[in-house]
């Protein structure tokens, strides 16, 4: 059971890394996810505010 718990921990590691990974390559025009993450404005936002 404890070697169960250590894989655990480990797993949700590896899919922090891979998400992250898909997300730095944005040349891959096969994968969709790598297109919202770019299209999503986030540094617009706080301009939007600042103006009111």
């Amino acid at each position: 059971m404890l070697r169960t718990l250590h894989l655990l921990p480990s797993h949700r590691n590896s899919e922090v890394v891979r998400l992250l990974a898909i997300s730095s390559p944005p040349a891959s025009p096969l994968s969709p996810w790598s297109s919202p993450p770019p299209q999503i404005p986030f540094p617009p936002l706080p301009p939007i505010l600042s103006p009111p």
